[in-house]
């Protein structure tokens, strides 16, 4: 019988031919919209290691000695709605500014991400700790720098060695100890990969520009204008910046939806094609193979076998239109790099095939169906 349906599609090919176009080209925009869209939900998924909501980044270009920044956070703290108050250097969650560094002394070869922050910066991003904790003011006078690193640092690099107080050169002559690990730190974007990260406490030599303020649960939009207000009279100046981090979430993972949506609306535009050309020729063969089916009724034809044959036709069409797309999206990988391995691509593959055969077998039942109804009466008549 399949082998039938494969006669009546290759004798109908004209006909044929553009919606098998368009089932290819569905088959190959549906694969790349979900092997994208598994990629970047697999990352969505994922814990980010710290706590965006109720964070404020101030970013002030202004070199304050300590006892000013002291002040500033002393005076921040006394507001009823701030929980805890940080400095930082401009590298933060979602700003996209990023700091690397690597190295390959005394046998510890890495290259991380990090930034410069002051003791309290896990409070004020309610960082989570896998093992140790957070530097303190009081291991800035050890021998060693504290560092505290995210845990795909240490599954990367020193997954064979005791982590806490291991000691190496971050940089060329100055020893560091890592005294803590975080859970996570995917300080790049709630879709983007988690990558080695390591915090370092602040220097003399650093510019502290940026001022993370977490704020209690509950408070509402007009901590900014109070935020505003004092940082005008605490700096003298109005050349600073306050940003809401959920804000700016919003605007990065913007830069993810786009593309998917932009790829979500194109396999949209081809799916509803694919409908209307399904319905089209369907009802196209059924009008024009009146006789056929009366004829075929009058030798004892059921309705099941005449409903299941125009589905049959379909369904191989589908198929065939598959297997040209499934021959060049498996070579894709081999002729160019692509962010995601094989199992998403697979799962990609698998679920475009599922939609459009599921979509070609319920486009094609209500066609099927008028066709098994027609009687050998109507044939005789329009013969």
């Amino acid at each position: 019988m399949i082998r039938h349906y494969f006669k009546l599609i290759w004798k109908r090919k004209r006909k044929n031919a553009f919606l098998f176009a368009e089932l290819v080209l569905v088959f190959w925009v549906l694969i790349a919209a979900f092997s994208l869209g598994i990629f970047k939900f697999n990352f969505y998924s994922q814990p980010l290691g710290f706590e965006w909501k109720g964070v404020y980044r101030i970013y002030q270009p202004a070199r304050l000695d300590s006892l000013e920044l002291d002040r500033i956070k002393r005076e921040l703290l006394s507001f009823p709605e701030i929980e805890s108050v940080s400095y930082s250097v401009n590298v933060a969650p979602y700003l996209g500014n990023k700091w690397g560094n690597g190295n390959d002394l005394n046998g510890m070869s890495f290259n991380t991400f990090y930034l410069h922050a002051d003791e309290d910066y896990g409070k004020a991003w309610t960082i989570p700790m896998h093992s140790g904790r957070f530097f303190s003011k009081e291991d800035l006078n050890n021998r060693y720098t504290p560092m505290v690193v995210n845990k795909v640092f240490v599954d990367k690099y020193l997954s064979d060695k005791e982590v806490l107080g291991y000691k190496f050169q971050f940089w060329l002559g100055k020893e560091t100890e890592i005294v803590g690990v975080m859970k996570n730190f995917r300080f790049q974007g709630d879709f983007e990969e988690e990558s080695p990260f390591a915090i370092l406490p602040l220097n003399e030599n650093l510019v502290k520009n940026c001022i993370n303020i977490k704020t209690i649960p509950g408070t509402g939009p007009e901590i900014e204008k109070k935020l505003n207000d004092f940082f005008n009279s605490a700096l003298k100046t109005s050349d600073f910046n306050i940003i809401k981090v959920e804000d700016q979430r919003n605007f990065k993972n913007k830069l993810t939806y786009v593309p998917l949506g932009i790829v979500g609306f194109i396999a949209l535009f081809l799916i509803i094609n694919i409908i209307l050309g399904l319905f089209g020729i369907l009802r196209y063969n059924v009008s024009k193979r009146v006789p056929e089916i009366g004829l075929r009724k009058a030798l004892g034809a059921t309705s099941s076998s005449i409903r299941n044959q125009f589905t049959g036709e379909m369904m191989v069409l589908a198929f065939s239109a598959c297997v040209l797309a499934l021959a060049f999206a498996v070579q894709v990988p081999f002729l160019t790099t692509l962010p995601f391995g094989w199992d998403v691509y697979g799962w990609g593959i698998g679920l475009s095939c599922l939609i459009v055969f599921t979509l070609v077998y319920f486009c094609s039942l209500a066609p099927s169906h008028e066709a098994a109804g027609i009687l050998p009466a109507r044939a005789l008549h329009e013969d």
